[in-house]
């Protein structure tokens, strides 16, 4: 990390992207130590050109407290939040939101008519991802 934080010395990324596995989020987060670490050695700085990609969007999604399968867009909400706010957490600042692209490459993911990887919202994922990487400066 150390040689990272010299090159971006010289050199500061327009973007950060910080990736998370949304399939292993609700068998407990053990990413503050990381985030803390990332913070101590990059500064506060680097988070506000975060942003958070969720990766493995199309796993099988866990079962609630009730034993059904949880809907997909509240199941989403709930990690993004819970990642949000240990990442608040590390930077001592609450109200951050971060950009979120929800991807997925796998071999589960589902394809729409057009041969379009999709999401289990029928989103097509690509889109947002292009979308948000134009909105930075190059």
């Amino acid at each position: 990390m150390l040689s990272v934080k010299k090159f971006i010395r010289r050199s500061p990324p327009a973007v950060v992207l910080y990736f998370e596995r949304l399939d292993l989020i609700n068998m407990g987060y053990r990413d503050f130590p990381l985030l803390k670490l990332m913070t101590d050695v990059f500064g506060n700085a680097i988070w506000f050109s975060t942003i958070l990609v969720m990766t493995h969007s199309s796993s099988t999604l866990p079962e609630g407290p009730n034993g059904y399968s949880v809907n997909y867009e509240s199941y989403v909400k709930h990690c993004i939040a819970l990642v949000q706010q240990y990442m608040h957490q590390a930077i001592s600042y609450s109200t951050l939101e971060y950009p979120l692209l929800l991807v997925e490459k796998g071999p589960r993911c589902k394809r729409n008519f057009m041969g379009e990887s999709v999401l289990p919202n029928g989103q097509i994922w690509t889109i947002p991802v292009l979308v948000i990487m134009h909105m930075y400066p190059r």
